[in-house]
């Protein structure tokens, strides 16, 4: 059969070539009735249970991504709407598979027609807690099949728990005929190495050998012997990158004309972090503190947030780590904490709900004051839109500080910088002060263009980090940075992208923070920058 082409959307950064496995999971079938009662009650309760059950099981293997992503399905399954809804349906003859796929379908359907990223990232969660949810009740929702060696599993879509339940250890890539490349499947593949490509179309009659792009967004079906020689050979140089980054852990990392240029790495999940990529890197750029909050009934005290940031700095050793604090709302919910807005990506998130509940951010600061005792600690603040912000901040950690002394503690005081991710920030950054500067691009880019950054929708387009405006305020930021001798990184996925790198090398950026899969991606092309 001859070489099929399709193209799509890079979410996750690999090669694989391997045989294909097409999985179409069955559909939900119609809602109907002849059902209800008692009996049908008892068993969407027992249901449920059996869900929470198994996420808590899937979070508790996974680690603390996971269980941030897993979260709001668990949630949702205590949610009184959704509990009362079924029950209304239950009430009036439907059976509990049938109330379930209707009244989670209303919900999908609700979910899926907003503008909102926040609520549309919901949507896959949602396919998945019914499928779920279905599967316990009439068996109807599927499971992932088992893999061969390298092999490319193609499916119209992959929700969350379905992709922790696959074997990563056969698993070659992923491609999606729908899918988004910001959803939490594409977080999920991107923090543990999996090649995914996501908005394929509808690819009837695939089968045989594949070869799958997750940087181009490129699948091959029945790939010629040239093209299997082709991705061979990017596979092994990106073998090779890797190999030279090991080779040359832990930096320094020069251009072709020997300039510095810092790589450290973003951090979600500690547990899914490997030592080998610790040692490769110059240090953590950005630690997401949001792994210790989601997948539990209750925020972390100050003891267990301690104990969790002492041993990350030990497993640096003595390499830098810059904590982020607590960054909820937008697309990040955290039950008993954020609110529900109109439009949380434009609310009370980051810094703003942090300084709104003092008492949460207190116990964190003193958690990092405490740890900054075992090693180069440094505090950075998401959100921020005004210097007061920050300010109000330096005096509490200050505060702090001078409690744990009369305490008997004697913390050193960490560096506090601020995320640049409000255009307002970013265009009056002479105004703040602080320690550094963190460029955050994924949320730079949606707020300037005024465009969602989950790749998907009428105006997914209009995401374009290359943009004009982007370059020229990303560049205005290194200069006001270096002209107040105050450092200036990158952490957003720009750094990650070799032809967007390029173009932040030439503003003159020399510090970065990039996902673990991206790392000797970066390293290559920093290396080659100039020659």
């Amino acid at each position: 059969m001859a070489e099929r082409r399709h193209a799509g959307r890079p979410a996750s950064p690999g090669i694989a070539l391997g045989p294909l496995v097409v999985w179409r999971p069955a559909g939900a079938s119609p809602a109907g009735t002849g059902g209800g009662g008692e009996a049908e009650r008892e068993r969407f309760e027992a249901a449920c249970l059996s869900a929470r059950d198994e996420l808590a099981g899937l979070a508790d293997r996974d680690g603390a991504l996971a269980a941030e992503v897993l979260d709001f399905q668990r949630e949702f399954l205590t949610d009184p709407e959704f509990l009362d809804g079924v029950r209304e349906a239950l009430r009036r003859g439907c059976s509990a598979a049938a109330a379930v796929r209707e009244v989670l379908g209303e919900h999908i359907a609700l979910f899926h027609g907003e503008e909102d990223e926040y609520f549309r990232a919901r949507t896959e969660d949602l396919v998945d807690l019914r499928d779920r949810l279905l599967a316990l009740l009439e068996g109807a929702g599927s499971t992932p099949p088992g893999l061969p060696e390298g092999a490319i599993l193609l499916a119209p879509e992959l929700t969350p728990s379905r992709f922790l339940a696959l074997d990563r250890r056969t698993l070659g890539g992923i491609a999606l005929e729908g899918g988004s490349a910001s959803g939490h499947m594409a977080m999920l593949a991107r923090a543990r190495g999996v090649p995914l490509v996501v908005g394929l179309g509808k690819l009837p009659g695939a089968a045989g050998e594949a070869a799958l792009d997750g940087e181009e967004g490129l699948l091959v079906l029945d790939p010629t012997p040239e093209t299997r020689a082709r991705f061979a050979r990017r596979r092994r140089a990106l073998e090779e990158e890797t190999r030279a980054l090991h080779g040359h852990a832990g930096g320094p990392f020069r251009t072709a004309a020997g300039e510095r240029v810092e790589i450290c790495i973003n951090v979600d999940d500690p547990s899914a972090l490997e030592e080998a990529t610790i040692a490769a890197c110059e240090g953590a750029g950005l630690v997401r503190t949001e792994f210790l909050f989601f997948g539990r009934s209750e925020p972390p005290d100050e003891e267990q947030q301690y104990r969790a940031y002492r041993d990350l700095l030990a497993r640096f050793a003595g390499k830098p780590v810059r904590f982020r604090t607590l960054d909820v709302g937008g697309d990040k919910p955290l039950p008993g904490i954020t609110a529900e807005e109109a439009n949380p990506f434009l609310g009370l998130r980051g810094i703003r709900l942090s300084l709104a509940r003092p008492e949460l951010l207190e116990t964190q600061l003193r958690a990092l004051l405490r740890a900054a005792c075992q090693g180069p600690l440094e505090i950075m603040l998401p959100m921020v839109t005004l210097p007061e912000e920050l300010d109000e901040v330096r005096a509490m950690l200050l505060r702090l500080r001078e409690a744990l002394a009369a305490e008997g503690e004697s913390p050193p005081l960490p560096p506090l910088g601020m995320m640049v991710e409000v255009p307002a920030a970013a265009l009056t950054l002479e105004r703040f002060e602080a320690d550094f500067f963190s460029i955050g691009s994924n949320d730079l880019v949606q707020y300037l263009l005024a465009a969602a950054r989950d790749g998907t929708g009428p105006v997914a387009a209009l995401f374009d980090p290359l943009h004009p405006a982007v370059l020229r305020l990303v560049g205005e930021v290194v200069e006001v940075g270096r002209a107040r001798g105050i450092p200036v990184g990158l952490c957003g996925e720009m750094a990650g992208d070799p032809v967007a790198l390029g173009r932040l090398l030439e503003l003159g950026l020399r510090s970065i923070s990039v996902a673990p899969s991206a790392l000797a991606r970066a390293a290559a092309t920093v290396r080659r920058f100039g020659s």
